[in-house]
């Protein structure tokens, strides 16, 4: 949940990365922003510091190595 009292959820889905907002009227449409080979453990989300900025982490990995990933999303409403 951000300051502003958005709140967002982060989930793998297919071989990529989605973000969908949440809401008393449910689940929003999820944006897709990033693939994954392997999808390892569950992605993080946290707020950023601007309004609509959220930051999100997850480990991924190719040819057998682990690597991390992190993202900053700019949402706009």
């Amino acid at each position: 949940m951000s300051a502003e009292g958005n709140v967002s959820t982060v989930f793998f889905d297919d071989g990529h990365v989605l973000l969908a907002a949440l809401t008393r009227d449910g689940v929003g449409v999820p944006s897709s922003f990033a693939k994954v080979a392997a999808g390892m453990y569950r992605p993080v989300l946290a707020p950023g510091k601007g309004r609509g900025d959220w930051l999100v982490a997850w480990l991924d990995a190719e040819a057998g190595h682990t690597e991390a990933f992190v993202a900053k999303l700019a949402c706009s409403r």
